[in-house]
């Protein structure tokens, strides 16, 4: 058999085992992100931004009272204030 025959029967055979190895790996990726340990991050990740969600809402609610009314925050206070709802809008999932 002639070199060029081995070649192209190798590539051949890889051609037709590469559809197989994908859908295995794709199988394989799902399987582990259905896992018990994806599904406990994914709750304990869910209530964090939750939680982060209702502490921006509190946020906005305390910066919008002092702004509105005749209260006026110490430089300090507002300066630590503002850092908070920085630091809350860049949680990703956060609604602005």
């Amino acid at each position: 058999m002639s070199i060029n025959y081995l070649k192209n029967k190798k590539i051949m055979d890889l051609k037709a085992t590469i559809p197989n190895q994908i859908v295995n790996a794709l199988e394989e990726a799902y399987q582990a992100g259905q896992s018990e340990d994806v599904q406990e991050l994914k709750f304990i990740n869910e209530e964090a931004l939750k939680h982060a969600q209702e502490a921006y809402e509190f946020f906005k609610v305390v910066m919008n009272r002092f702004c509105i009314t005749e209260n006026h925050l110490e430089s300090t206070t507002k300066a630590y204030l503002l850092e908070i709802g920085n630091q809350l809008e860049q949680i990703k999932g956060i609604k602005k």
